[in-house]
């Protein structure tokens, strides 16, 4: 920097108008904090994934299954949340009120796995009723997490039913129409 025919050479203090930083690390950006003391800081979503299948589920099964196997995002940081964003459309059939049951599955990894909220019926995270008249719904999940680690992570969608004889259907309605479904895993900065 030239200051009328003088130079300064390395690094201009916070005092003089500068930064007082040497160097910076990719990805990151200056935060002004309100004084002369300056951090840096990620901007949230840098890191995410986004997966979209037009793959079509259903199950008749008592036990959980996996509907989507979704990307893994790592965490920059232990104190990183997770904001997981899952949309379909469903229809649970049966004849009578049977449920059909949806969890989440988290695995921390690719060895340890975990099954988040499960304060629902029949230990799920979301129930729904079977629905006589055969219509289809639009699903729309919504859920935060806090994995406490930087390994890879991975979330799954599973589903199932109370009894046989109902069928529960993901991404398509009983008559077998369908479109999208797609989950978004985005990390949130702590």
């Amino acid at each position: 920097i030239k200051v009328k025919g003088s130079s300064i050479t390395g690094t201009l203090g916070v005092a003089n108008g500068g930064t007082g930083l040497t160097s910076g690390t990719a990805g990151e950006f200056l935060k002004f904090t309100g004084s002369t003391t300056l951090a840096t800081g990620k901007s949230s979503g840098q890191n995410h994934t986004f997966n979209a299948v037009s793959s079509k589920y259903s199950t008749n099964s008592q036990s959980y299954v996996s509907i989507i196997t979704p990307s893994t995002i790592t965490p920059s940081s232990t104190s990183s949340h997770i904001l997981v964003s899952f949309y379909c459309s469903m229809a649970v059939l049966s004849n009578t009120s049977n449920l059909g049951h949806l969890i989440i599955q988290r695995e921390i990894g690719g060895s340890s796995y975990d099954y988040l909220y499960q304060g629902g019926h029949n230990t799920s995270t979301y129930t729904f009723k079977a629905d006589g008249n055969k219509q289809g719904y639009g699903l729309s999940l919504q859920f935060r997490d806090s994995p406490n680690t930087t390994s890879a992570v991975r979330y799954y969608i599973q589903h199932k039913v109370d009894n046989t004889g109902m069928t529960m259907y993901l991404n398509q309605n009983q008559g077998g129409q369908g479109g999208y479904m797609f989950m978004v895993q985005q990390e949130v900065l702590a």
